[in-house]
């Protein structure tokens, strides 16, 4: 099985694990890309000081899970929710994913607090939801 390169896209396009967005310039590709190869090493390559086990969750709404297709070891959760706006509109039943990938933390958890910068960039610069969800939860036991 060939392996397609999830950084790499023809025709000034965005690959994302066969979703291409058109219009974005180079210097902006090269840009998510390199906030993605970050947060995979993160998540997935810990350092020795990287000891704390952690959930990371991200809610994005259904149509737009495929941008989370880079991380290397997740699971998703079909969700239904509610909200309401800022700006006063109401969204009632909205199918949403929940994306959970468990990772080593700092005893002062700067990773956690590093992935969710990142992934607020990420949500800018490419998914475009109003209000991306995300967060870390200590796990007390696990077997990784």
């Amino acid at each position: 099985m060939v392996r397609k390169n999830i950084f790499k896209c023809d025709k000034n396009t965005i690959y994302h694990q066969g979703v291409c967005k058109v219009g974005k310039t180079r210097k902006r590709t090269k840009e998510i890309n390199s906030n993605v190869k970050r947060i995979n090493k993160l998540m997935f390559n810990p350092t020795k000081r990287q000891t704390d086990s952690e959930l990371f969750e991200v809610v994005v709404l259904k149509n737009k899970v495929h941008h989370f297709n880079f991380l290397k070891g997740r699971t998703r959760i079909q969700a239904v929710g509610d909200w309401k706006s800022s700006k006063g509109k109401i969204y009632d039943k909205e199918k949403n994913v929940v994306v959970q990938v468990q990772f080593k933390d700092t005893k002062g958890e700067k990773v956690g607090k590093e992935l969710i910068k990142r992934f607020k960039k990420l949500n800018k610069d490419l998914v475009g939801e109003e209000l991306l969800y995300t967060r870390t939860i200590p796990i007390e036991e696990t077997s990784l």
